[in-house]
Parts: C-alpha cells; sequence; structure tokens
C-alpha cells in the first residue's frame, strides 16, 4: 500500500533556506512489515547521500549517484508509534546531522535535511 506524502522537506545552510526537494521526487511506500523511503536526490547537488540516517545515525540508506533508500522497520532506528481511534501511525525523520564529538561539538560540511514522514495504518480490530 503506497502512501502520498503530506509533509515538506527542510533545507538549512547557516540559518538560510535552500532550494527544496519536490515532493514527485519522494516515494514513501507504507508496507506490511516496514516503511520503504526512496528519495532522489538530484536537485541537491551539494548533499552528500552517505550522510544521511534516519533519528538513529546508525540507520543508513542505501545510495546510489543520486538516490537515498531507506528501508525503515517499524521498530527501530527512532521509529515512534502513535496510536489514533482508527489507525496506527509509525514516524520518522531523515536528516544529515552529525554526530557531536565528546565535546559535545558537530562539524557540519554539507546542508542540513529534515524531513519527518509518516505511515498510517488502519487497525484491525
Amino acid at each position: 500500500m503506497a502512501t502520498t506524502l503530506t509533509n515538506s522537506l527542510f533545507l538549512y545552510l547557516i540559518g538560510k533556506p535552500l532550494p527544496t526537494l519536490n515532493d514527485h521526487r519522494i516515494t514513501l511506500q507504507c508496507l506490511q512489515d516496514y516503511m520503504l523511503l526512496d528519495m532522489d536526490l538530484q536537485d541537491i547537488p551539494k548533499l552528500e547521500p552517505n550522510t544521511l540516517h534516519l533519528r538513529h545515525f546508525s540507520c543508513r540508506p542505501q545510495v546510489t549517484n543520486t538516490r537515498a533508500i531507506f528501508q525503515v522497520p517499524f521498530q527501530g532506528c527512532g521509529t515512534t508509534l502513535e496510536t489514533e481511534v482508527d489507525h496506527i501511525v509509525y514516524a520518522n525523520v531523515v536528516d544529515n546531522s552529525q554526530q557531536t564529538n565528546g565535546s559535545r561539538v558537530g562539524v557540519r560540511h554539507a546542508p542540513e535535511l529534515y524531513y519527518p514522514f509518516a505511515c498510517r495504518y488502519r487497525q484491525k480490530y
């Protein structure tokens, strides 16, 4: 089951917005056992795809020259679960922030990317 994206991609570099990645370049599939997020990064030439990760720094995509593909588990990688009256919602975020070192200082060599996404599933009775 595929879903329509309603989130926006936010890019910042030193507090200034950069050109955004169009939603038509992102595909989110809400599958039975995980979420599959495919990002076409051709519009952001300065972004290094190998710096991308989910909420947990260790959860990284499969990267090609122009694409980043995340297989996002329902449990793990920082995925959250919310329950609604008729639905359950799994959510996570893609970004390229750097881990802080021992002095809590992070060095950034690429624009900051922040892309929240979520899949809604009808609850089964």
